[in-house]
This record gives structure tokens, C-alpha cells and sequence, in this order.
């Protein structure tokens, strides 16, 4: 079946939901938009459409529809900003900003709400604004997409699909005036007005900054307000978990200024066991850096002493820069001098970022666009864009999938593909394959949800994962070779003979590719066909054979190619990277495993600290048996500390087995407590 358009997915969940045109599209866009989206008249950006779907109580990726080739690179940037943000990489986040910028939002509102929201993000970290300042730049960016009663900052118009707005360093001066004639922030705040999941996020920012000056009822009240919506809106837990979480920080923040030292210990300890290297280092850091402050003013000195070493490690590898902000604090307020903290007293602040220079108002529009628009890009649009923007031949993208000719239907809009094809059409072409939402029929709706339920299985649970390929074998799409080929991978992942799993993987390979034999990784590769080379490379390890090495480093320089999505490298890197260490070390590979040291500053690893650590760590030793200098106290002492943060305890209980036989250092570090 093909995938299903934007327009009957919205009106048909609209219609589920007991939503009016109106009621859905207010502040968003006309109601003669939306009945021209739902109809299939016009198109709509995908930041619009995640507006939409998200008054509606869905959280949705997006459907690969583009107003342009703006609109498409815009998204992706933000995709990565998210990503950085999530990460203390404002650098990198603020160079993205700057290029959303220079696409002139493309030419759409809410993402210049989203470019709003991420300086105030920046700003918020870093301090660089008096608060009330950045509080109303925050009520600036709130403002659009919702109607408020009596607001200066909304449209005159109420809903109409056209806003004007001002640059933000311009906006930032006027909201110093405004501060200064007329200082409203210790007014009570009653209700506030929330349609999107970014309107979480800046009134997540905006009680953070009642946090910040122990105004705490206030900044309890809007945690409560939010927490509300949420609840009323019923989100997927998966996807407002991080939202959560963040509201949970500010709640840690309210108990610091009210000296509640206990209660903060006993909520943030209920919820350390859920911290995984997987998770967003933002989060885990913030978490600890609280659980260390109640920790120490619940008069647990050395396990406070403890925490803050798992911070200032884990913010070494992630933004260095960041680590003299919380050091100062320690110091100064908690009156705190240890030898481990003192090591990092040379690292030099993180780069200060300036407000972007003033440009000419613009008109926005809210994202709706003709159908026949020439710059319009439908999904086969959008692949002929990857593939010739990143000069890929067709044949490496449809061989194996779909015929030449099928394949150039879709390009030119003639034929929609089916949900998995599209699919894997993108993994070819290095997107992420998951990133996008595909409306397919019922059977293909069913199998990604069992696919997702496969995904969260370990090893061990053979039984469930029988169960679940069953379910899929009873669909009427295993004929599909998408559908195949996942089933015959794991069969392999979970088969215990490593000579049957190997066989069983070489098969599922031969599915989309002319032979069972992988003599040299390919240049293309969809999801399925990344793990099964993955997977193939373990077998080759197991076996002992030295070849299995090298194919894992020619695939993660694959992986590494500019053309390859981040939301892309940011699965599938991470595994490689750990799977690298102690298999190069067994092989005594050290100056292979020197090669990739490098590779640990990339912007995507920095997700990932625990990994970045192991990898270190494994370094350290192959200069230990080159006799090559090795790691400094201090970046040995951060690589120890972040496993611990990270809960990364293979890799925590590896350290411990090789660094004592030749630093006696790292024995103090390695004490657990």
C-alpha cells in the first residue's frame, strides 16, 4: 500500500479526536488552510504539521513533505540543534542557529519560534541576560502560534497566517526597556497557554528562571500548570519523557532554595536507577549535580565529593568549558578544596556567544504551501535532492529494493512507494530511516510497532522475541524483502551457534544484495543491511579472525561520510565504537586503536561520554605498550569518573581490571562507593 499523505492522516485523526477545523488550526494557520492541507490541495511544512499533530495529543515524527529546499535543511538543522542542546554543545547548536538564520527561517514562523527558543536556551545556560530580560524574549516566542487575551506580543489579527516579528537582538533591547519601565516579573502568573511541546520546553525555561531567583511558589506553579497539560494531553510516555525530566530538574532547584535537603536527597535517588549511558547527558549530568548538592547538605561530605567528580568528568568530555562554572560553585559557595577537583583548575571557560546582529523585519508565513509550487518537494522529490545534491548514482540507492524503472516513478512523482520501501529508499540515501513517520496501512502500522517492542529485548529473552516474530509471520506483508530480510536478522542476532548465526545473517544479506559473500563494505546501506554487516563483523570476531577488525573500522569510516543524516550516525556509530576496544586489544591492534582517538571529538560521540571514556581508557593502555606517552592525570581521572555517571559497568569493571597493572593512580579513582 502506498504511504498515506499528510492531509488524510490530520483529518483523520482530527476527526478521532473530536477537534473542529477551528479549534485545531488557531494561531497556526487559516481554516481554509487546513481544509486545503486535509484535502490535498496544499502541502505544509513538517515544523507546521508537528504543530498540528501536537494540539492534537499526537506525537508524531514527520512526513517527508517540503516546502522547499530551505524548509528541508532547516528542519535537519534543528534536528541537530536538539541533539547539541542535549549535549552542552552550545557551539556547535549556536553555527546551526546561524545557518537557520541565513535560510531566513525559511520563510516560516514556528521555525523561527524554534530559532527563538534555542538562543534562550543558550542564553539561559550560559547567563548571559539579566533574567527578566530573557523571560520575556521566552513570552516573545510563546506568543506565536498561540492566541493570548490582552497581549502585547500577539497578533492583532488573532490567527491569520501571517506574523511580524523582530530580530532577536532587537528584541532583547526592547524587552530591557520594557523591563525597565515597567519591572512585571513578580506579578502572579494564573494560567498560561500551551499548544506545542516547545511551549513545554519555554515554560520550562521561564519557571527555571523563577528558580533562579527563589521565587519558588511561582516556579512550582507553572511545573504544576505544564505537568497538567501534559496529563490532559496524554502524550506517549516514551516521547514527553525527556520533557519530564526536565521539569523534574526545576523541581530539584525549588527544594535546594527551600532547604528541603531530604526530600530532594529521596526524590532524586528514586530515580538514579533509571540512568543509562543511553540517556541525554544533559540530563544525567543535572541529575547528579543535584543529587550532589543534597547529598552534601544532608552532611554526606564524601559521597557528595564523589558526585561532583562524576560531573566535572563527564562535563570534560562533553563541554570542557562548562566544568569552571560548577568548580567556582563548589569552591565558593559549598567551601569544597579536593585534590581530584583542583586537577581541572587550568581548563579555561567555554566561548561566550554573542546575540546575532540586527536584520530588517520579515514577514513569515505559517508553512503552507501550493501543491504546484515549483521549490515543493514530495517525497520523491526529496529523493532526487539527497541523491543529487550528494552525487550518489540511482543504482546505489534502488539496486536490491525496487526496479530502475520503479524507482524513477517515485523520483518523479508518478508513484508513491510503500511504507518500508520508502523506508529503506532513505536509509540508502543516509537519512535515518526512523526519522520520518510513514501513514501505511494496518499491517505495516502493526509490524513497526512489533519491531519497536523487538527493539527493546536483550539477548537473554529468546522467548518474547520467539513471540514477537511470530506475530509478524501472521501479517500479510512478509513477502515484502524489507520484511524478510528483518526477520531472517533476527533469527541471527538471537541464534546461540555463532557457524548458524553467521549462515543465517550471509542469507538475509543475499536479499538485497547480489551475493552472500561481503568481500568490501558497500557505500549504501539501509538499516536492516547495517546490522546484519554488524552483526556478520561480530561472528568474523568471535571466530577470532583479525579481518572482522578491519571490516569494523571500514565501516565505521563509512558511517563517518558528510552524506550520512546525524540522527543516522547517532545509532549507529555509538555501537560501533563500542564494540572496538577490547576486541583491538585482545589483537593487539594498539596502533589501530590510536587511529580512531580523534574520532572521540566528533560532535556525535559527545552523546555518548561513557563511550568516549572506555575508548580512552583502552588508549591509554596501547600507549602503555608502545611506549608512547600517556593520557594526562586529568583526562585519565574524567575517563573513570564518567563511567561512573554513565552507569556504564562492563566498561567500569573492564577499567578496573587492566589500569591498575600499570598506573597506580587510578586505583583511588577506581573506588566504588
Amino acid at each position: 500500500m502506498p504511504i498515506m499523505d499528510t492531509g488524510t492522516f490530520l483529518k483523520k485523526n482530527r476527526l478521532n479526536k473530536g477537534f473542529s477545523q477551528d479549534k485545531l488550526c488557531e494561531g497556526i494557520c487559516s481554516v481554509q488552510s487546513l481544509s486545503d492541507i486535509e484535502n490535498g490541495r496544499q502541502g505544509v511544512s513538517p515544523v507546521t504539521f508537528q504543530k498540528l499533530t501536537e494540539r492534537l495529543g499526537i506525537v508524531t515524527k514527520v512526513y517527508p513533505y517540503f516546502s522547499s529546499i530551505d524548509d528541508y535543511e532547516c528542519f535537519m538543522a534543528f534536528r541537530r540543534i536538539e541533539l547539541y542542546l542535549n549535549s552542552f554543545q552550545l557551539e556547535a547548536a549556536f553555527e546551526d542557529l546561524k545557518s537557520v538564520e541565513k535560510r531566513d527561517f525559511a520563510g516560516n514562523v514556528f521555525y523561527y519560534k524554534k530559532w527563538l527558543m534555542g538562543h534562550a536556551i543558550i542564553s539561559f545556560v550560559q547567563g548571559d541576560y539579566e533574567d527578566e530580560v530573557l523571560m520575556h524574549c521566552i513570552e516573545e516566542a510563546i506568543s506565536i502560534g498561540n492566541k493570548f487575551e490582552d497581549d502585547p506580543y500577539s497578533n492583532p489579527n488573532g490567527c491569520s497566517e501571517l506574523h511580524k516579528f523582530e530580530p532577536l537582538d532587537s528584541l532583547f533591547a526592547r524587552c530591557t526597556r520594557d523591563v525597565r519601565v515597567k519591572n512585571d516579573i513578580n506579578e502572579p502568573i494564573n494560567s498560561i497557554v500551551i499548544s506545542s511541546l516547545d511551549d513545554i520546553t519555554l515554560y520550562t525555561l521561564i519557571a527555571g528562571i523563577f528558580s533562579r531567583k527563589a521565587m519558588v511558589d511561582e516556579a512550582l506553579k507553572i511545573v504544576d500548570l505544564v505537568l497538567e497539560f501534559i496529563d490532559k494531553m496524554k502524550y506517549p510516555d516514551k516521547a514527553i519523557m525527556p520533557y519530564k525530566q526536565r521539569l523534574n530538574l526545576i523541581k530539584y532547584d525549588c527544594l535546594l532554595k527551600e532547604k528541603s535537603y531530604i526530600e530532594m536527597n529521596n526524590e532524586i535517588e528514586s530515580v538514579l536507577g533509571d540512568i543509562a549511558w543511553t540517556r541525554q547527558p544533559y540530563i544525567v549530568i543535572q541529575e547528579t549535580w543535584y543529587y550532589g548538592l543534597s547529598s552534601f547538605y544532608c552532611n554526606k561530605t564524601s559521597k557528595a565529593i564523589e558526585l561532583f567528580r562524576q560531573v566535572i568528568g563527564c562535563l570534560y568530555f562533553v563541554n570542557a568549558g562548562m566544568i569552571t562554572r560548577y568548580i567556582s560553585y563548589i569552591k565558593e559557595e559549598l567551601k569544597i578544596n579536593d585534590e581530584v577537583l583542583n586537577m581541572y583548575n587550568c581548563i579555561d571557560p567555554c566561548k561566550r556567544f554573542e546575540i546575532p546582529p540586527t536584520h530588517d523585519y520579515e514577514l513569515f508565513e505559517s508553512g503552507v504551501s501550493v501543491l504546484d509550487n515549483k521549490e515543493f518537494l514530495d517525497f520523491g522529490a526529496l529523493l532526487k535532492y539527497l541523491r543529487t545534491s550528494r552525487d550518489i548514482p540511482s543504482k546505489e540507492v534502488y539496486e536490491g529494493l525496487c526496479s530502475k524503472s520503479k524507482y524513477s516513478k517515485i523520483e518523479n512523482g508518478i508513484q508513491n512507494p510503500s511504507l518500508l520501501l520508502s523506508r529503506a529508499l532513505l536509509g540508502r540515501l543516509g537519512i535515518k530511516e526512523s526519522l520520518f513517520d510513514f501513514y501505511g496501512n494496518k499491517e505495516e502500522s502493526e509490524y513497526e510497532e512489533i519491531q519497536y517492542k523487538l527493539s527493546l529485548l536483550n539477548g537473554a529473552e529468546v522467548q518474547k522475541y520467539k513471540t514477537l516474530l511470530l506475530e509478524i509471520e501472521k501479517l500479510k506483508i512478509t513477502k515484502d524483502v524489507q520484511v524478510k530480510q528483518y526477520i531472517m536478522l533476527n533469527q541471527g542476532i538471537f541464534e546461540a551457534d555463532n557457524d548458524t548465526k553467521e549462515i543465517i545473517l550471509k542469507k538475509a544479506w543475499s536479499l538485497t544484495r547480489e551475493s552472500e559473500e561481503l568481500e568490501q563494505i558497500p557505500k549504501r546501506c539501509t538499516w536492516n543491511e547495517y546490522y546484519i554487516l554488524l552483526h556478520l563483523i561480530r561472528c568474523s570476531i568471535y571466530k577470532d579472525e583479525i579481518k572482522g577488525l578491519y571490516r569494523l573500522l571500514s565501516l565505521i569510516d563509512r558511517i563517518k561520510q558528510d552524506n550520512i543524516d546525524i540522527s543516522q550516525k547517532r545509532v549507529t556509530l555509538p555501537i560501533l565504537y563500542l564494540s572496538i576496544p577490547q576486541a583491538f586489544i585482545n589483537k593487539k591492534m594498539y596502533r589501530e586503536l590510536l587511529d580512531i582517538d580523534s574520532d572521540m571529538d566528533m560532535p556525535i560521540m559527545k552523546l555518548f561520554p561513557g563511550i568516549i571514556a572506555i575508548n580512552k581508557i583502552c588508549m591509554d593502555y596501547a600507549r602503555k605498550e608502545l611506549q608512547c606517552p600517556l593520557l594526562s592525570e586529568t583526562e585519565l581521572c574524567a575517563a573513570i569518573y564518567t563511567l561512573k555517571i554513565t552507569n556504564n559497568i562492563p566498561s567500569l569493571e573492564y577499567a578496573q581490571i587492566i589500569l591498575p597493572k600499570y598506573r597506580e593512580s587510578a586505583e583511588k579513582y577506581l573506588l566504588i562507593d
